[in-house]
């Protein structure tokens, strides 16, 4: 239940015909740059096709794993235990912001 309605913060509902001509209304576009102002991120669902969105992210974990096996090889780094990187922590593979929060470089 937490969960839902954490997700609903940052969620913002399209109209058919949002979805359809994957274009926002100004009151879409509105919610959704408030949503990601405040949050961080934003979702919206619809707006483009669920299987694009899954092999984008099939993607990006992949890239992820390679950086995480690479910093690990490389350089001793783990990047799935939080606190135990020295700071700041930026490499050729990625530029960390905090914790578990990072820029892949150079991956797909």
């Amino acid at each position: 239940q937490a969960e839902e309605s954490a997700i609903d913060a940052f969620t913002v509902p399209l109209t058919l015909a949002e979805r359809a001509g994957g274009c926002l209304s100004d009151a879409s576009h509105a919610r959704a740059a408030a949503a990601l102002e405040e949050h961080g991120l934003v979702v919206l669902c619809g707006i483009l096709p669920s299987d694009d969105v899954l092999r984008a992210g099939r993607v990006a974990l992949e890239a992820l794993d390679r950086a995480i096996d690479t910093l690990r090889s490389r350089h001793n780094i783990d990047l799935t235990r939080p606190g135990s990187c020295p700071e700041p922590l930026n490499y050729a593979e990625v530029a960390m912001r905090e914790d578990l929060r990072l820029d892949l470089r150079h991956f797909p």
